[in-house]
């Protein structure tokens, strides 16, 4: 896999930075999440040499101390989105981290992944994150039920491949699009699942991942169960963003880090 910002970039970026611990952040309006915070932190973004101050940043212990630095300078010095997910290299020729950002052009809501796609998908290393902006507040105002289009991240540095929902286009070839998770506002529930579109059939991909979480209604986050391939038994966690609950990202941990699954979406 070849990362799109190069390791001199990334040191520049981050020579000067600070460390900034905890695995959980929230500060700033900005809140976030990673599963293994000696690989990848989250939070605001430091500013300065490293682009805006106090949007949603992260940082990579691995690189430089891990100064955290705004995602959306990461996505542009590497020139952007591919197949909607930006990249960026780490001390080695292998490691990296790849992230993705929801499609709602007023959010700044991330989520993705660090892997060593050397060793990929046995990799002690993987780990995986979200943070965003703006993360809601309160969801008592809402009711009802809605359904967000969501993506998904899983050793991507390995086979290049999102989480989707699998279908058929007009001339009968299988093409991944977004899925479809429902929540339900009255009830505080959230449900979905992703699958890849070509399954790795391989120990350590997920390849299919299902989702029922429940509701904080007074911060907006959730938390709950998680199932990757049928039969791995998980848990799942995230947080919603904006005033209405517009956008939503976050992962599903497993006993297997390999399987652990990044994922986000708006409505």
């Amino acid at each position: 896999m070849t990362y799109r910002v190069s390791l001199l970039q990334a040191s520049l970026w981050l020579a000067a930075a600070s460390l900034l611990a905890g695995m959980s952040v929230a500060q700033a309006d900005v809140v976030g999440h990673s599963s293994d915070s000696t690989r990848v932190k989250v939070g605001p973004s430091l500013g300065g040499y490293h682009g805006p101050a106090n949007v949603p940043g992260a940082g990579f212990p691995p690189i430089m101390g891990g100064g955290i630095i705004a995602l959306s300078d990461i996505a542009a010095m590497g020139g952007g989105y591919n197949d909607g997910v930006a990249s960026m290299g780490s001390v080695s020729a292998t490691e990296g981290i790849f992230f993705s950002k929801t499609d709602d052009l007023l959010a700044e809501v991330y989520f993705g992944e660090y892997s060593d796609t050397a060793n990929a998908p046995n990799d002690n290393k993987h780990s995986v994150f979200y943070v965003g902006k703006d993360a809601t507040a309160s969801m008592a105002h809402l009711s009802g039920t809605a359904t967000y289009q969501v993506f998904g991240l899983n050793n991507y540095g390995y086979d290049g491949q999102r989480l989707g929902a699998v279908g058929v286009d007009q001339n009968g070839n299988r093409v991944l699009t977004a899925a479809e998770f429902t929540v339900d506002f009255d009830n505080n529930k959230l449900i979905g699942s992703l699958e890849r579109l070509d399954h790795a059939n391989t120990a350590g991909v997920t390849d299919t991942l299902t989702i029922h979480a429940g509701i904080n209604s007074s911060n907006g986050s959730f938390y709950g169960l998680a199932q990757a391939n049928g039969h791995q038994n998980g848990f799942s966690s995230g947080q919603f963003y904006g005033g209405d609950a517009s956008s939503l990202a976050g992962f599903a941990e497993f006993a297997d880090r390999n399987l652990d699954t990044a994922f986000g979406g708006e409505r």
